[in-house]
């Protein structure tokens, strides 16, 4: 591959230099080009697709999770039963007061829990890994 070379002094010069490579274009090949705005508009709409669901922890002697889908599954039950049997694997997080279905629209799931304030963020989150295999988007609590 051919290189064009840019050397580029900085002040003073006698011992400094940053030499900086790019590669040259071949005029056969097509290069894509985005403007910042298309850039913008990509890079968000990846970011929102990553981190739509929503994960609320309410603190108190014992923490709340609930978690709601942003978009809807199609087993709802099965999930539900893998989110279940995965958080049991946390022995920190025995959960009480709990429920898990269909929420709003039929086909969005939430999963609301209440646990000992020892089972942290980081369990609740490893069993909706382990679940989900994060098909249905991440969840940050």
């Amino acid at each position: 591959m051919l290189f064009q070379h840019l050397i580029h002094y900085i002040r003073p010069p006698s011992r400094h230099q940053i030499i900086l490579a790019f590669p040259k274009t071949p005029p056969s090949t097509s290069v894509m080009k985005f403007s910042t705005t298309s850039l913008l508009v990509m890079t968000t709409s990846l970011l929102n697709r990553a981190s739509a669901n929503s994960c609320v922890v309410s603190q108190n002697a014992l923490y709340t999770y609930t978690i709601t889908t942003d978009n809807s599954l199609p087993d709802i039950s099965g999930v539900c039963g893998g989110l279940w049997d995965n958080l049991k694997g946390f022995s920190a997080c025995s959960a009480s007061a709990t429920s898990c279905g269909a929420y709003g629209s039929g086909k969005v799931l939430r999963w609301e829990f209440t646990v000992p304030n020892i089972c942290n963020s980081g369990d609740v989150e490893a069993a909706w890994w382990d679940a989900t295999t994060n098909n249905w988007g991440s969840i940050s609590c």
